[in-house]
């Protein structure tokens, strides 16, 4: 493991600059693809649900780090440093992971944290779907959707905590945090409605999703 992956911050800022640049010249950016510009975000306080589950607290916190500060604590690679990724509807972020140090994977937006997605079993297996519900309240009909992770799998959004889970047999399978939005922003800006045919060719969603969740 690196101390500090100097190499890694430059790789990103060279190139940093340079999509700013692009950006800034073209004209070109969505304003419904990230998180950040979002107006109807909600300001983060401490008073947020996610203080209350331990297993999340961490990586909550994490979120707003700036790119080196990521890097410094991560200390990926730089193949593991993704530019112009997409996660659901979002585009144009940099995906940073390192399975080896922490399993989560970060995405940045104008080279700051705005979205963490945890898939981790170990992580999962200390998140319960009866005690996130107790915690977060119990959900609307419209805090309920599908998921990605397959049919039998149910998504459940709480974005002004800040939060989005899918949830098969009792457990957590996926988590989201970022910071608080609307409910409307969350569906315009993130949650990418799932195809009919999701896990069409497993027996076993949840053996889909175990494969799934391996690390890289």
């Amino acid at each position: 493991m690196v101390n500090l992956n100097v190499r890694g911050i430059a790789f990103y800022c060279g190139c940093c600059v340079m999509l700013m640049l692009t950006t800034h010249c073209t004209g070109t950016a969505n304003p419904n693809s990230s998180i950040a510009s979002h107006s109807t975000s909600i300001p983060m306080t401490t008073k947020s649900s996610i203080t209350q589950i331990p297993a999340l607290a961490q990586w909550y916190a994490r979120l707003g780090l700036s790119i080196e500060a990521t890097i410094a604590l991560l200390q990926p690679a730089e193949a593991q440093i993704l530019q112009n990724a997409e996660y659901e509807r979002l585009k144009g972020l940099t995906r940073v992971s390192a399975p080896a140090s922490d399993p989560a994977i970060y995405y940045l937006h104008h080279g700051s944290v705005a979205l963490i997605v945890i898939e981790d079993l170990k992580v999962m297996s200390l998140l319960q779907e009866d005690e996130l519900l107790h915690i977060l309240g119990a959900p609307s009909a419209a805090q309920e959707m599908a998921s990605q992770i397959g049919k039998q799998a149910t998504h459940f959004a709480y974005p002004e905590d800040g939060i989005a889970f899918s949830v098969m047999d009792g457990q957590a399978v996926l988590v989201e945090l970022f910071a608080p939005i609307s409910m409307a922003a969350y569906l315009d800006s993130i949650y990418q409605k799932p195809a009919p045919d999701r896990c069409k060719h497993a027996s076993n969603p949840k053996e889909a999703f175990l494969t799934m969740a391996q690390p890289e």
